[in-house]
C-alpha cells in the first residue's frame, strides 16, 4: 500500500468532497485522514489517503483533473522508529 497527501485549494462547489472520494473509492482507496474547510466560498483541504500499489497510478491520474481546483499529490514515506526492548525474565 502507499499512502498520498494531497493538498486541494480552489472554489467551492456543491458535491466537490463527494467527487474525490468517488475517486478514491473507485480506485480502492481508503481516506484516511483529512481537514477540509469552506471559507468565503473556496475550498480547501488535506487529505491522507491510501491506496494499493496496482491502483496507485490510476488514482494519482485522476484526482487532479477538476475544473478550477489546484491539487498537489505528494507520496508520503513512511519512517518507522523502532525501538528493541530487551526485557529480562
Amino acid at each position: 500500500m502507499k499512502q498520498l497527501v494531497i493538498t486541494i485549494l480552489g472554489k467551492d462547489r456543491p458535491g466537490l468532497v463527494e467527487d474525490i472520494s468517488s475517486v478514491v473509492l473507485k480506485n480502492h482507496g481508503n481516506w484516511l485522514c483529512s481537514n477540509l474547510s469552506h471559507l468565503l466560498g473556496h475550498f480547501a483541504g488535506i487529505i491522507q489517503l491510501e491506496v494499493a500499489e496496482e491502483h496507485f497510478r490510476n488514482c494519482k491520474t485522476r484526482l487532479p483533473l477538476y475544473q478550477n481546483l489546484k491539487c498537489v499529490l505528494k507520496l508520503a514515506i513512511l519512517k518507522l522508529n523502532l525501538h528493541h526492548v530487551n526485557k529480562s525474565i
